[in-house]
């Protein structure tokens, strides 16, 4: 797990992994129940008589007038369990928190939201109802905020990645390709422009503003592209490279496609690679109707079936060179 998580994202960061905990497929030692509890679903009552079992008793009324002496829940709880051990503080802490994040909806700390901010990407993904689109404004509010006393952009945004546990920047991608994928493009480019100067790696962003623009006018978006794949190199996310290939094969764009394809050569390691070019370039080919190639690259992929996906990919693979001969056919549409 991430160690550099604030207390609050790391608790979260078990409930999201909690089915792969149950099944064995993510395995850490000694979890306590209390570490994976959904505390929003207890009610005010449970949580109080939890903290009362821990040696710390309020009323409900008594909780909320000593917590309206604190500015937030972490201070709260180093006025009350300083003393104890880290696990029984971080035990204390999460029922704090959840009581505080009823009671004071008005008292906005940068845990409390970045935890509401969690709470709406977890349930977006789910595919249950959820307030993403209006967190996301908030979010944008608090690094416009931050910007403007002075502070980096990155580093803002940054310090908010260290309260959450789901990657920020990951799902805001996810979400922007869905947008422009049901076709609404001018949020996705109203998100696009409003968190672009936040993020610390930008190519995937460069690809979505990319794919816009060629959906407006395909030749200042081909412009866009080219850029975008003058910039791919060994570093560049071979899951990246892949999406927009797909993209590519799907608007049946062979010079695009080609040379953002012979970039692959250099990206693909494993024989699961390869398998997935040979397969996005079978797409293409079939979209472009071509059949002679199309079959060349399936008689590949059907040939290699038993080969183990984490195979290290041979750079001498005569297969390998037999892609590179179909992509460098010229093509009579």
């Amino acid at each position: 797990m991430d160690m550099s998580l604030q207390r609050k994202a790391l608790y979260n960061l078990l409930q999201i992994n909690l089915p792969k905990i149950e099944s064995g497929e993510l395995k850490i030692e000694d979890l306590q129940p209390w570490q994976t509890e959904n505390y929003r679903q207890q009610s005010t009552t449970t949580l109080l008589d939890q903290l009362g079992t821990l040696g710390i008793s309020f009323g409900n009324s008594d909780f909320t007038a000593y917590a309206d002496t604190f500015e937030e829940p972490e201070e709260m709880l180093d006025a009350i369990a300083n003393e104890r051990e880290p696990l029984e503080q971080d035990q204390v802490f999460l029922l704090i928190f959840e009581l505080w994040r009823r009671h004071f909806p008005e008292k906005r700390t940068l845990s409390i939201f970045c935890d509401e901010l969690d709470y709406q990407m977890t349930q977006y993904d789910l595919g249950s109802e959820c307030e993403i689109a209006d967190t996301l404004e908030y979010l944008l509010q608090i690094l416009e905020e931050n910007v403007d006393k002075g502070l980096n952009a990155i580093d803002v945004f940054q310090t908010m990645q260290s309260y959450c546990a789901n990657e920020i920047d990951s799902f805001l991608f996810d979400y922007i390709l869905t947008q422009v994928e049901e076709a609404n493009r001018d949020y996705a480019s109203e998100l696009l422009d409003g968190f672009y100067p936040y993020l610390k790696d930008t190519i995937w962003f460069d690809y979505l503003r990319a794919r816009i623009q060629y959906i407006d006018d395909d030749e200042v978006g081909g412009m866009l592209f080219d850029k975008l794949i003058a910039k791919v190199g060994e570093a560049t996310s071979i899951d990246l490279v892949e999406e927009i290939l797909y993209f590519f094969a799907d608007i049946g764009n062979h010079t695009l496609f080609y040379d953002l394809g012979m970039k692959m050569f250099d990206l693909m390691k494993v024989e699961e690679d390869f398998r997935e070019f040979l397969e996005i370039c079978y797409i293409h080919y079939d979209h472009l109707e071509l059949k002679e190639p199309a079959l060349a690259l399936s008689e590949i992929f059907h040939r290699r079936k038993e080969i183990a996906s984490d195979t290290p990919l041979d750079p001498s693979d005569p297969d390998l060179k037999k892609l590179h001969g179909v992509l460098d056919q010229k093509l009579h549409l």
